[in-house]
């Protein structure tokens, strides 16, 4: 099987069509993963030039988002290796292998979503610490 091309066509067995779709699918966690990398170094920046401003919560959510940006390049990082070694799929020549490569990505789309949610929940409590400070602003 070429995982560069990740057409499913009527002659693949069920093997080969989760190979390609799990081929798909860690494409697009790494395209996730670079944007979140991406995100998360402007939320840093923010949150430094906010610190320079004297709020109080800002080196706390600081702290955070520097260890996820952290976990974040060290899960790119993994991911990327998984993607080379995936390119080995086709000399697989039994059902063991091929088990073994689906049982594999199970594991590394369980550590994806774990990651990306408590991405999403640093984020979101980010956003109302912002919303709270802006609505004490504006009380003043």
């Amino acid at each position: 099987m070429n995982l560069l091309n990740t057409n499913i066509f009527k002659h693949d067995t069920e093997v080969d069509k989760s190979h390609k779709l799990n081929t798909k699918e860690l494409s697009n966690w790494l395209m996730q993963l670079r944007f979140t990398k991406e995100e998360l170094t402007s939320l840093i920046k923010l949150c430094s030039n906010s610190l320079n401003s004297n709020h109080v919560n800002d080196e706390e959510i600081l702290l955070e988002f520097e260890k996820m940006n952290q976990e974040n390049n060290h899960l790119l990082s993994i991911l990327h290796k998984y993607m080379s070694i995936r390119e080995h799929i086709a000399e697989c020549e039994d059902t063991q292998c091929d088990t073994t490569y689906l049982n594999e990505h199970k594991i590394h789309k369980k550590n994806y979503l774990q990651h990306m949610d408590r991405y999403i929940k640093l984020k979101d409590q980010f956003y109302v610490d912002v919303n709270k400070q802006l609505n004490l602003d504006n009380n003043d």
